[in-house]
C-alpha cells in the first residue's frame, strides 16, 4: 500500500509540472499571429437603406471603406460601357475615323437608347465615345467594339479576361453596352475595381466627367447635343454635386437603378457604386419624385468624405523592429517592402495604431542578407486591419564565429526543460510501474508454490 502511494505522489507531481509548464510557454509569446480582416472603416451596418449593394471606394490608396452587400451578383446595365470605353480608348486613336455599318446596328434591340447612328455614317472614335458616355448610345458601343476588336463577341472576351485579371471573379459580360441578359452580372465591388483602373487613364476620366456633348455634322446627320443622364454632373439639376467628377448610369431589367461615381474632397479620391437603388413616383406612375442611385451617392459622399484622411502609414526603409540575432555580431533591423497608404480618421495618431509581427522563423540566426524577408507586419486601427507587408532585414548581419550563440528565446528554454521534466516523469511512472509488476508476479508465484507444496502433503499423509 505505500508503493501505491509513492506512485500516486509522484504521478500527481508530473501532472502538476505540466501545468505550470504551460502558461509559462504562453506569457513567453510577444508577436501574436498576423490575422488581416475585410471590416471597413464606416462599419458593417446598412448605411443606404435604398440600395441593394454599396461601395465607397478611396482609390489613391485602394481602400474599401464601406462595402455592404458588396459580393452579391447583380446586372450591371449601362455600367458595362465603362470597361467598354476603357478597352476602346486603351486599344484605339481617338482621331480614327469609323465607318457605321448596317449589320452591326441590327444587333441592338430598336427601342434601346441610341445616337441615331446610320448605315454609312462615318463618325470619329472619339465622337462615338461620347455618344456612347454622355448620350449613353448602345448602338455607339456596338460600333465602337466591332471596329476595336473586329466583332463584338471578341471584344466581349476581352472584357472578361481584362476583368480576370483586376481579380473580379464575380463578374460576366456577354455584351458591349449593358442591354439585358441573364448570364451577365457584375458586384459593387466588383464595378469599383474596374472604375479605379479606369480612372488611372487621363481619355477616360475626360469622357466620364461630360456633363454635355456636341457631335458636329456628320456626312449623313446634322449636330447633334448630348445630355449625361448623370444628374449627379449637371450644375442645373437638383442632384448636383460639386464633389462628383464624373459618373456613368443605369437601370436594370428589375427596375433598380444603378450609379457608379468617382468623386473628390478633403484629399480623397473616391469611387461611389450604388446599386438597386428604387425610384419614387407621382401618382400618376410615370413622373419620378425622386430618381434612384443619385440621394443615395451624395449621402454615402456625405459619410465617407468628412472626418478621415489618406496618410502613409508604413515604408521601405522605416526601421520598424528591432530583433536579436543568434551568433550574429549586431541586431537585425525589420523595414517594411512595400509602401502603403490608408485611410484613417483625421484626429488618428501613431499611438493610435498597432503594429503585429509574424517571423518566418521563431529565432533569427546569423548571417543575414540585407533585403531578406524574415516575417509579416500588420497595421491596426481600432481593430481594422490599415495597412500590411513583408518584413525585410535593413542591415547585414555577419556570423560571429568566434562566440557561441547568444540568443535564446525562453520559450525555447522552457520547451527543453518542459521536455525533460516530462521525460523524467515517463520513466519515473513507468519504473514505479515496472516495480508493481514484478512485485505482484512474485507474490502471485510464491502464493501457487505455496498452494502446491500444501496439497503435496495433504496427498502424502
Amino acid at each position: 500500500m505505500k508503493l501505491f502511494k509513492k506512485i500516486h505522489i509522484v504521478v500527481a507531481l508530473c501532472v502538476l509540472l505540466c501545468l505550470m509548464i504551460q502558461p509559462v510557454f504562453a506569457t513567453q509569446q510577444t508577436d501574436t499571429q498576423v490575422q488581416f480582416n475585410q471590416t471597413t472603416l464606416l462599419g458593417s451596418s446598412q448605411l443606404i437603406t435604398n440600395a441593394k449593394a454599396v461601395v465607397l471606394y478611396e482609390y489613391s490608396t485602394e481602400t474599401f471603406m464601406y462595402a455592404w452587400n458588396a459580393d452579391t451578383q447583380m446586372y450591371p446595365s449601362s455600367m458595362v460601357k465603362i470597361l467598354t470605353a476603357l478597352l476602346a480608348v486603351q486599344n484605339g486613336n481617338l482621331s480614327d475615323t469609323v465607318t457605321v455599318r448596317s449589320d452591326v446596328l441590327s444587333t441592338v434591340a430598336y427601342d434601346a437608347v441610341s445616337a441615331d447612328l446610320l448605315d454609312g455614317e462615318q463618325l470619329t472614335l472619339e465622337q462615338l465615345l461620347y455618344c456612347m458616355m454622355t448620350g449613353s448610345a448602345n448602338d455607339a458601343a456596338a460600333v465602337i467594339a466591332d471596329y476595336i476588336s473586329g466583332s463584338q463577341d471578341q471584344f466581349v472576351q476581352e472584357m472578361n479576361a481584362y476583368a480576370q485579371n483586376l481579380g473580379c471573379t464575380n463578374t460576366n459580360f456577354t455584351n458591349v453596352h449593358g442591354l439585358h441578359n441573364e448570364n451577365q452580372y457584375t458586384t459593387a465591388r466588383d464595378m469599383a475595381i474596374i472604375l479605379a483602373d479606369a480612372m488611372k487613364n487621363e481619355i477616360f476620366r475626360n469622357l466620364f466627367a461630360a456633363a454635355s456633348y456636341a457631335v458636329p455634322a456628320t456626312n449623313l446627320s446634322p449636330a447633334r447635343e448630348l445630355e449625361s443622364n448623370n444628374l449627379l454632373v449637371d450644375a442645373a439639376s437638383y442632384y448636383y454635386d460639386a464633389r462628383v467628377t464624373g459618373g456613368r448610369t443605369g437601370t436594370a431589367e428589375d427596375g433598380g437603378r444603378c450609379v457608379a461615381s468617382s468623386a473628390e474632397d478633403n484629399g480623397l479620391k473616391v469611387i461611389s457604386v450604388i446599386m438597386g437603388s428604387e425610384s419614387v413616383y407621382e401618382e400618376d406612375g410615370y413622373t419620378a419624385r425622386s430618381q434612384g442611385g443619385f440621394n443615395e451617392t451624395k449621402a454615402l459622399l456625405d459619410i465617407g468624405l468628412s472626418g478621415y484622411k489618406a496618410v502613409g502609414i508604413i515604408y521601405p526603409g522605416q526601421a520598424l523592429k528591432q530583433l536579436p540575432v543568434n551568433n550574429g555580431k549586431s541586431n537585425v533591423t525589420l523595414t517594411p517592402v512595400t509602401a502603403v497608404s490608408s485611410i484613417v480618421p483625421v484626429e488618428t495618431k501613431t499611438e493610435n495604431l498597432t503594429f503585429q509581427y509574424q517571423y518566418r522563423n521563431e529565432q533569427q540566426s546569423a548571417p543575414i542578407e540585407k533585403g531578406q524577408i524574415l516575417g509579416d507586419v500588420a497595421v491596426y486601427y481600432n481593430g481594422i486591419c490599415v495597412a500590411q507587408s513583408e518584413l525585410a532585414a535593413l542591415n547585414s548581419v555577419e556570423e560571429n564565429m568566434e562566440q557561441m550563440p547568444v540568443y535564446v528565446e525562453k520559450s525555447n528554454t522552457w520547451d527543453v526543460v518542459g521536455k525533460i521534466l516530462i521525460i523524467l516523469a515517463v520513466v519515473a511512472v513507468a519504473f514505479f510501474a515496472v516495480r508493481v509488476l514484478t512485485k505482484r508476479i512474485s507474490i502471485q508465484a510464491v502464493a501457487k508454490r505455496t498452494r502446491r507444496y500444501r496439497r503435496s502433503r495433504r496427498r502424502s499423509r
